[in-house]
């Protein structure tokens, strides 16, 4: 921070403290896709994203396209050029001046010899809906896809290749009518398969499927919120077996979910054979995705109409494990109960074991489904305990718009009896959940709810205003009703009791707050560290910073000044693991007063002297030498020797320390280590007018 003083050229540069931070959303950014004659505008402001069609494409099938060229082969890949919207046609050949289809494209691939590299693509002016298959012998494949795709498939991918679709070619089934039962649109059954730009991709199950053979795949663009009944039960399916599968920028919504295992992203066992000895699913990666079920005026969910639908949009199922989950920089909108089903942004209730998963960087905004802790916004799994590390990190939980309407009560719960085994309740349960933010929960039930979890670490987290909070703040201690945060009993984090502010106090601009441990309950394990929060009223909007090895009741030193309101204490016990602090409920809070302005304040003061001293080469040797002081307006003539003086005043309420000074066109003068607030020091130097300066 910089202070100017009553001279020109002088300047002061100071080390200033650091005022109160508030946490804000992150800024949005913009993805556009153009799809030919179709383009979508995907906007993501103030952690929402938005999609807006500019021009709807008819459901018109341009059968035949231009017939050149069909294929492109190198020496070491082959290119298929779709140029036909129809399913099937006979006789097709992905030839030069034949007819391809995507089947034909498709079945033509598989067959390349595997040290080919194989790219499909769509002819230019080639776009429209591939027919749906009417019967069964139209599905390019019987065999089970998947086990909810038990008809098979329309399209069959059995070796690795790259499909661009531009987002001009669409799989739609028609509307009300379900055909081909229970079969996929797409279903990748080979590694290392590239899927792009798929919009508007449906099927009667799952209108994509990564297969256990699918290891380092991915799909990647795509518009696919559905605006009819097409009896899609879940978008993509990715199945038990699976490795380093891609999920990434696509837009979903409205997925026609009635059964258990739908949703807009499905991950499942990859057979009917549940239980701990299927194969896992192994590096998932989920990013950039819009989980849009914003409903249309007049809608609702049912067998004819589709835009009502709120399926649920990660969803971890049949018991299946999941080893290495990232679920970051998505945008969860408009999740709640509809006809058919209760929709959740992220539902694992159902899975089984987990390990190292990474919840980070979402936004989640009117989420709407009930006051059950089970119809929390991210529901962990029931009865299964996590391994590795996992965190729920930097998201955004925000129901502010909705808090006076809606229902929502819980943003994250965990319910895992497995962390009471022999009576214990303090096995470490791997799991982090910090750095959130979270609005417009809490309206029944904890905003944060860990039941049987063990120790479980819940830290840095802030809450906004339109968060339901104890409206006596000494509840939040105890309470598991209508707090921020919950130990439900003594399973998780032991229920232990957190430190409390007693006293605040502000000295030199230095906040400093007396703490005293808990007399009540169970203790934490010392050495604790305590995290401080600033609240306008009830909550925990601002994180102040925290204080670490703290093992007795006293004054701690504040990294921020808080502003006028109240602060509050969470503590963090030393774990039965030094890696996995337990952590308390939030305390009662103290009220602290509006503090005074502790910006840095400098009045500098240059002064020019003749007739110094030889032995008076210090500040206070040339103020004390009785030397000849030059006025502000005098004339020296060029050559002459003088001394400058700076004399530096802290005319604010806070010390300052490492103080430089600096005069215009020279270095560093001097370095001032500390000026008491109210007070003053100095620094001089020796220098000769220049002989070309003039008078």
């Amino acid at each position: 921070m910089r202070a100017a003083g009553p001279r020109d050229g002088v300047k002061a540069l100071v080390g200033a403290p650091l005022l109160g931070r508030w946490n804000n959303p992150p800024p949005g950014r913009v993805t556009r896709h153009m799809n030919g004659m179709v383009e979508f505008s995907r906007k993501r402001a103030a952690g929402i994203i938005v999609a807006v069609a500019i021009a709807l494409v008819a459901s018109v099938a341009f059968g035949v396209g231009p017939l050149a060229p069909k294929r492109a082969d190198a020496a070491d890949s082959v290119t298929f050029v779709v140029n036909s919207t129809e399913l099937i046609v006979a006789g097709s050949s992905c030839e030069a001046d034949g007819v391809c289809t995507l089947r034909q494209a498709i079945e033509d691939a598989n067959e390349v010899a595997p040290e080919k590299e194989v790219r499909i693509e769509v002819a230019d002016g080639v776009f429209g809906d591939i027919p749906f298959p009417t019967a069964l012998n139209q599905l390019m494949t019987t065999d089970d896809a998947s086990p909810g795709d038990t008809s098979g498939a329309v399209f069959w991918v059995k070796r690795s290749m790259t499909i661009d679709l531009d987002g001009r070619l669409h799989l739609r089934t028609p509307n009300g009518t379900l055909t081909a039962a229970l079969a996929a649109g797409l279903w990748v059954d080979a590694p290392n398969v590239s899927l792009l730009d798929f919009d508007d991709w449906t099927a009667s199950y799952s209108a994509i499927v990564f297969s256990a053979a699918s290891d380092g795949s991915s799909l990647r663009g795509g518009h696919n919120i559905q605006s009819r009944n097409y009896h899609t039960n879940r978008f993509v399916a990715v199945l038990g077996g699976a490795d380093n599968i891609t999920i990434e920028d696509l837009v979903l919504g409205h997925q026609y979910s009635g059964q258990l295992d739908g949703g807009s992203i499905a991950l499942t066992p990859s057979t009917t054979a549940l239980g701990s000895s299927a194969e896992p699913i192994t590096n998932l990666t989920i990013k950039g995705v819009t989980f849009d079920n914003t409903t249309v005026a007049g809608s609702h969910c049912s067998t004819t109409d589709g835009m009502g639908c709120l399926p649920t949009g990660v969803n971890v199922t049949n018991n299946v494990k999941v080893d290495g989950l990232i679920i970051e920089d998505c945008v969860f909108v408009n999740f709640g109960a509809d006809a058919l089903a209760t929709g959740q942004p992220i539902d694992a209730y159902y899975a089984g074991d987990g390990s190292n998963w990474d919840i980070r960087n979402n936004v989640f905004t009117d989420i709407q489904v009930d006051g059950s802790e089970l119809a929390a916004t991210i529901l962990l799994p029931f009865d299964n305990r996590l391994s590795g590390v996992n965190y729920i990190r930097n998201n955004i939980f925000d129901n502010a718009a909705t808090a006076s309407t809606g229902s929502q009560s819980t943003a994250i719960s965990w319910n895992s009896a497995s962390y009471t085994e022999n009576g214990t309740a303090t096995k470490p349960s791997n799991l982090f959940i910090q750095d959130n933010y979270f609005n417009g929960y809490g309206k029944s039930l904890p905003t944060i709810r860990l039941t049987e979890t063990g120790t479980t670490t819940v830290r840095r987290n802030v809450f906004g205003t339109a968060t339901t909070a104890a409206a006596e703040t000494e509840k939040e201690e105890t309470a598991s009703d209508k707090v921020m945060f919950d130990n439900y009993n003594a399973t998780s984090n032991r229920d232990i009791r957190t430190w409390r502010p007693v006293a605040y106090k502000l000295d030199q601009c230095v906040p400093t707050v007396q703490v005293a441990a808990n007399t009540a309950g169970t203790s934490p394990n010392t050495p604790v560290t305590l995290d401080f929060y600033w609240t306008k009223a009830t909550t925990a909007e601002v994180y102040l910073g925290s204080v670490e090895g703290v093992t007795g009741g006293g004054w701690v030193t504040l990294d921020q000044i808080p502003a006028e309101g109240y602060i509050r204490v969470q503590t963090h016990g030393a774990g039965t693991s030094p890696d996995q602090p337990e952590s308390s409920q939030y305390s009662k809070t103290l009220a602290v007063p509006a503090p005074p302005d502790c910006s840095p304040k400098l009045e500098i003061d240059l002064q020019v002297w003749t007739d110094v001293p030889s032995d008076a080469t210090s500040y206070e040797a040339i103020m004390d030498s009785g030397a000849t002081e030059l006025p502000e307006a005098a004339r020296i003539p060029p050559g002459a020797a003088v001394w400058l003086t700076y004399t530096v005043r802290n005319t604010g309420n806070v010390n300052l320390e490492r103080v430089a000074v600096k005069d215009r066109g020279h270095a560093t003068v001097c370095v001032i280590a500390l000026i008491e607030a109210g007070d003053q020091a100095g620094c001089a130097r020796a220098t000769v007018i220049p002989e070309t300066a003039g008078e």
